[in-house]
C-alpha cells in the first residue's frame, strides 16, 4: 500500500507540472484568458513549495562550481601578489645593501690612519687556501696601484700589493708567512711576522718592556718606509717569559676579519728609492 501511495503521489505531482507548464505557456485573450490566469496562479502557489526545495538542494551546488571558477582567478591573483611583493623585497634589500656598501667604502676614506692619497677598491677573491694567504682586489695600474703599496681596511693593515694587471691585483695579506712589518707596541718596536692566522712578535730585546694582552700593534714606519707610521696591525693575544723572566714570544692577533673583508683602500705610498 506504501508504495501505491508512492506512486499516486509521483503520478500526482507529474500531472501537476504538466498542467503548469501547458498554462504558462499558453497565451489567451479575454475570458478564456482570465480563466487560465486564476488556473495558472493556483498551478504557481500548488508547485511553490516544491520549487524552493529544489532551490535549496540546487543553490548550494551552484555555490560550489562558481567557488570553483573563482578560486582559480584568486589563485592567479595570489600567484601575482606574490610575485609583486617578491620584486618589492628585492628592490628593498639591494638598495639597503647599496647604501650599506657606499657607507662602507665612504669610511675607507676617513680613517684616522690614513695620511696619504688613497683608491678604494673591492675584494673580488678572497684566500684560496691556509698555506697561501693572498686576495685578489678589483683595482690595478689603471687606477694608479702597483706593486709595494699597502692595502688596509676599516680596522687597520690587510696587506701590500704583490702583483699588479691593468683592472687587478693581488694582495699578500698580513698573516701570510711571507709578510713582515716593523711594529710599535708603546714605544718598543719589534718585527711581526705572518704565521698564517695572525703575527709573531721577533727581534725581542732583552730589555724590552712587556707589553700586555690587548695591546695595539701598529706600524713602527721604520722598516725603511715600506708602511706609514701609526695603522693598526694587530692586538697582543699573548706573553710568553721564560724562567728567568725574558720575554720569548709573543703572538698578535691581525685586526682585519680576512673572512669578512668585502671593501679595502690601497693606499698610494711608496718606499723611497
Amino acid at each position: 500500500m506504501a508504495i501505491a501511495r508512492g506512486s499516486n503521489q509521483r503520478l500526482t505531482l507529474l500531472i501537476l507540472l504538466l498542467i503548469s507548464i501547458t498554462v504558462v505557456t499558453l497565451d489567451y485573450h479575454g475570458a478564456v484568458a482570465r480563466g487560465i490566469g486564476h488556473i495558472r496562479n493556483a498551478a504557481v502557489d500548488v508547485l511553490s513549495p516544491f520549487q524552493r526545495a529544489t532551490s535549496a538542494v540546487l543553490h548550494p551546488i551552484g555555490d560550489v562550481f562558481a567557488g570553483a571558477v573563482h578560486y582559480g582567478q584568486l589563485e592567479t591573483q595570489n600567484a601575482q601578489l606574490r610575485a609583486q611583493i617578491g620584486t618589492l623585497e628585492r628592490r628593498s634589500a639591494q638598495q639597503n645593501f647599496s647604501l650599506a656598501a657606499s657607507k662602507q667604502i665612504e669610511s675607507l676614506s676617513h680613517l684616522p690612519f690614513l695620511n696619504v692619497p688613497t683608491v678604494a677598491g673591492e675584494v673580488i677573491s678572497p684566500a684560496a687556501s691556509n698555506f697561501e694567504q693572498t686576495i685578489q682586489i678589483n683595482l690595478g695600474t689603471s687606477n694608479g696601484v702597483g706593486p709595494g703599496m699597502p692595502v688596509v681596511g676599516p680596522s687597520g693593515l690587510v696587506g701590500t700589493i704583490l702583483s699588479s694587471s691593468g683592472s687587478q691585483s693581488i694582495v699578500e695579506l698580513a698573516i701570510d708567512a711571507r709578510f713582515g712589518v716593523g711594529v710599535l707596541l708603546g714605544p718598543t718596536y719589534f718585527q711581526a711576522q705572518g704565521t698564517g692566522n695572525g703575527l709573531s712578535l721577533h727581534q725581542i730585546q732583552s730589555k724590552s718592556k712587556v707589553p700586555f694582552v690587548g695591546q695595539v700593534a701598529v706600524t713602527s714606519g721604520q722598516d725603511n718606509g715600506a708602511y706609514p707610521p701609526g695603522i693598526p696591525v694587530g692586538r697582543v693575544t699573548s706573553v710568553k717569559k721564560s724562567a728567568t723572566g725574558q720575554l720569548e714570544s709573543i703572538k698578535v692577533s691581525s685586526s682585519v676579519n680576512f673572512t669578512l673583508l668585502q671593501y679595502i683602500s690601497v693606499m698610494q705610498w711608496l718606499p723611497p728609492a
